[in-house]
């Protein structure tokens, strides 16, 4: 198979959560295929059990963080400082918090190395790239900067400055469009990664239907076009 050079550019080789799905396929009796008939609507049905779910879960999760044993721990910084923590409480924003405020307001993602295991892990059963990853990184996987330690761990931060922090906050800002879209205009939601540029969502609007001569259309008509950005721009 020869690739284009629009594949190639939107190619990720390196495998991680942030630009490889996690699911496994969608198969319910076979294939399920986005397609069929379509109409443009605010706040669909589909939004409303979604947040239902997402609300149970996450009370669930916080009853499990409870649950988890609360010990001290050690965080060796790159400078090979030390800082105390508590496992299942102390994050990588914490400890960049007690360094400064203004390193707290920039770190986007942090990386990890367990040094002496997890005391305990919630991974369990999950379908984790990072740390299978990790083997390849002497250890060092991805982690959320707000996501407590498990144990002991030698830490790294990334701000938006930072390859890492790039592709993390523009993997954010393509849930967060795509949520956008979801919400504004009921789209089905199709492949959304970052880039090395940027990112975008991939949204199924119909047959015969053109969301962006859609949402240009609404540009014209009303402010719903952000400050500084005309409809002669290329979304």
């Amino acid at each position: 198979m020869v690739e284009t050079k629009q594949e190639d550019a939107h190619k990720r080789v390196e495998g991680k959560r942030t630009k490889e799905a996690t699911a496994h396929g969608v198969n319910e009796d076979g294939p399920q295929l986005i397609g069929g008939e379509w109409a443009f609507k605010k706040s669909p049905d589909f939004l409303k059990e979604r947040l239902t779910y997402f609300d149970e879960l996450l009370a669930l999760q916080a009853k499990k963080y409870e649950e988890m044993p609360k010990q001290a721990i050690k965080i060796t910084l790159p400078d090979g400082k030390v800082k105390d923590g508590t496992s299942f409480q102390t994050s990588a924003y914490d400890v960049a918090k007690s360094i400064s405020k203004q390193l707290a307001e920039k770190v986007v993602v942090a990386r990890v190395r367990y040094t002496n295991g997890r005391i305990a892990t919630l991974d369990d059963g999950l379908v984790n790239p990072e740390e299978e990853g990790a083997e390849e990184n002497e250890g060092w996987m991805q982690y959320d900067a707000t996501r407590p330690f498990e144990g002991d761990v030698e830490l790294k931060f990334f701000t938006f400055d930072d390859p890492e922090g790039q592709e993390t906050f523009w993997h954010s800002s393509a849930h967060v469009l795509g949520e956008t879209l979801e919400n504004e205009f009921g789209v089905h939601l199709c492949h959304g990664p970052p880039t090395d540029s940027g990112f975008f969502y991939d949204s199924y609007s119909g047959k015969d239907v053109s969301l962006i001569l859609f949402i240009t259309g609404r540009c014209k008509k009303s402010s719903f076009a952000p400050p500084g950005v005309g409809i002669s721009h290329v979304f």
